[in-house]
């Protein structure tokens, strides 16, 4: 089967999915839209596509800049799009990408994200001039949860699911989401994105022993319009006491908590660890190391930092408005509200002190992984999504 993925930019969630396609034999092309540092190779069976510099049908839409072609509608889609592709330009690229869709004649396309490749990929419907293939779209972290609630992205949103043919989601949560805002495919999978985890691999990297035995707490570090960085901040300074026996590390920061950042410090008197951007492998291990794993949002999908902290047996201790609840109960993560910093300080707290409760939670977390998020468990389930997807397509599915 020939299978086209569409990607804002690599990841990854990205590399992990298109891999497990191409290791089963199928011919697959990725369209990245946006340039990106990850450099490690993919499997034989990956195609990358790349924007070139003067692709005749991109070179021929230079016109749309001025919006004197663009319907309205386009127009809007547009302009939700230069938000995920903000280095490219969105009218060349979605005239690029429909070339590409064209002239590859595949089986099963699949935008990964609404928002950062799902609308894009709308507008390149509306320039190909093949008949379009039967189109998955994936709703990944925050999608409909978060930009459902902005009028300009819930249009998009709407027109984009009302396109689709399949859609696959990582939670009850989002399937229902997409019911609701105008979807009418099929729901094909309900599974963690970028596919199973090797249990095997990741075990490897732990750090020997229990996690009560850990001095290591960790913080995602985004501050943005979704993310909360901050607050996780505020929550640590306020039970600086707990924390003079461990060590603090912050992963994934950008400007904006580089001020409250060194603020605790000055308050606390405890200095935190500043990661760079690390290989994974290199981060599974700062994971594997820490006795709590923090990560705070306004909202998210199955958060896969979280499941990644559970595979290095680090306690999560993630905001309520993701949907990890629906993979892992209370004995296996702390769930907190976003912007309750007392909250959020007290389970931290309960991870530093409670050496029975991080130990039991592990192995909670271990036989989740076992039975729900293994790659034995959720690779096949993602490949038969795709024979039922080209099943569809011909009119042979069951």
């Amino acid at each position: 089967m020939r299978i086209l993925c569409i990607a804002a930019y690599r990841s990854n969630h990205c590399d992990r999915h298109v891999n497990l396609l191409a290791r089963h034999g199928h011919d697959v092309h990725l369209v990245e839209l946006c340039d990106s540092e990850v450099s490690e190779p993919f499997h034989p069976g990956v195609t990358v596509h790349r924007f070139p510099a003067g692709s005749a049908r991109a070179r021929a839409a230079g016109g749309w800049g001025t919006g004197a072609h663009i319907d309205p509608a386009r127009g809007a889609l547009l302009a939700v799009a230069r938000k995920a592709i903000f280095n490219r330009n969105a009218e060349e690229t979605a005239a690029w990408l429909a070339e590409v869709i064209d002239d590859l004649g595949v089986d099963v396309l699949h935008s990964f994200s609404l928002h950062q490749s799902g609308f894009l990929t709308l507008v390149a419907r509306s320039i190909c001039r093949r008949p379009f293939p039967f189109w998955i779209v994936s709703n990944w972290g925050c999608d409909i949860h978060f930009f459902g609630h902005d009028p300009a992205y819930r249009a998009a949103i709407e027109a984009t699911l009302l396109a689709a043919d399949g859609y696959v989601a990582e939670c009850g949560r989002d399937a229902a989401l997409a019911r609701k805002n105008g979807f009418r495919g099929t729901t094909l999978a309900i599974q963690p994105i970028g596919g199973g985890f090797d249990l095997a691999w990741f075990r490897a990297l732990r750090s020997p022993g229990p996690t009560s035995r850990r001095r290591l707490v960790v913080i995602k570090g985004y501050q943005t319009e979704v993310g909360r960085a901050v607050t996780a901040i505020d929550a640590l300074r306020r039970i600086g006491d707990d924390l003079r026996n461990f060590q603090v590390a912050v992963f994934g920061m950008n400007g904006a908590i580089a001020e409250p950042l060194g603020a605790f410090e000055r308050n606390t008197g405890i200095a935190v660890t500043r990661l760079p951007f690390l290989p994974y492998e290199d981060l599974m291990r700062v994971h594997g190391a820490a006795r709590c794993s923090i990560g705070v949002s306004l909202s998210d999908g199955i958060c896969t930092s979280a499941i990644e902290a559970m595979l290095m047996g680090s306690l999560p201790i993630q905001s309520d408005t993701s949907c990890l609840g629906e993979w892992a109960g209370r004995h296996s993560a702390l769930l907190v509200p976003p912007d309750d910093v007392d909250t959020l300080a007290a389970s931290v707290r309960r991870a530093l002190i409670d050496d029975a409760f991080v130990d039991r939670a592990t192995a909670h977390n271990d036989r989740i992984l076992l039975d729900r998020l293994s790659d034995a468990v959720v690779n096949p389930k993602i490949l038969s999504m795709y024979d039922r997807a080209a099943a569809l397509r011909t009119g042979t599915a069951a």
